[in-house]
């Protein structure tokens, strides 16, 4: 354990460089100045110049991207942080994405709430909207698409994802397009959540769970 500390403040110090190019390329001087965005220095950077990356809260490395996660989890080879065309990325408070993750914003809006936590290897997708509350916690290996990914039938199907308030979505789970969890929901490990739950409803503080995701249990407190 104290091993991988003093790895991820190695990383971290070695990380400054590259950070410090970003927070100007892509923040208002006075934003940039205090450092608020830390990039690993293995990011793949994929981002337009006139990019809107948009922070509510712009304290030093506030948002931070590609360190740490959970001991014994392995994390991918590469992490992306993918923000272009008409892409923008809102952030409104402390997010921390750890090693491995990815983010792809290629048209729409992702929005992060306050106090964010994602473990290694998330990856979300954006070609509509995503919007994510505040005290979200994410799993390893989750996944938040809002597109098919590819056309079918000469069409792009998007759809939007809203996340309430303290919500936690467990490992290796997947969210698709036209979900809304309510606030205070558990998303079990290995579920597919899919807009057929909307016909259900999540009501909050519940539990969800399957392949596909319905609701297997209500008036749950969950506790990080």
């Amino acid at each position: 354990m104290e091993k991988e500390k003093i790895e991820i403040v190695f990383s971290k110090l070695l990380s400054i460089p590259k950070s410090i190019f970003w927070n100007f390329r892509l923040l208002p001087f006075k934003q940039a100045l205090r450092l608020p965005l830390l990039f690993h220095f293995k990011t793949r950077m994929y981002v337009n110049k006139g990019t809107m990356i948009l922070l509510k809260d712009a304290k030093l490395f506030n948002f931070s991207f590609g360190f740490g996660g959970s001991l014994g989890v392995a994390r991918n080879k590469e992490s992306f942080f993918i923000v272009r065309n008409s892409g923008t990325l809102k952030i409104k408070g402390k997010s921390t994405f750890a090693a491995g993750s990815s983010i792809r914003v290629e048209e729409g809006v992702l929005e992060i709430g306050a106090n964010f936590n994602a473990n290694k290897n998330c990856y979300i997708s954006v070609f509509k909207k995503v919007i994510i509350g505040e005290q979200v916690l994410l799993g390893w290996n989750v996944t938040l698409i809002d597109n098919d990914g590819h056309t079918i039938d000469s069409n792009q199907n998007v759809g939007e994802i809203h996340i309430s308030n303290d919500c936690w979505i467990a490992a290796n789970s997947y969210i698709l397009k036209n979900v809304s969890l309510g606030s205070g929901n558990v998303v079990a490990a290995r579920s597919l959540v899919t807009s057929s739950l909307m016909k259900q409803g999540t009501p909050s503080r519940s539990v969800i769970a399957g392949h596909p995701a319905k609701v297997i249990k209500t008036n749950i407190v969950w506790r990080e």
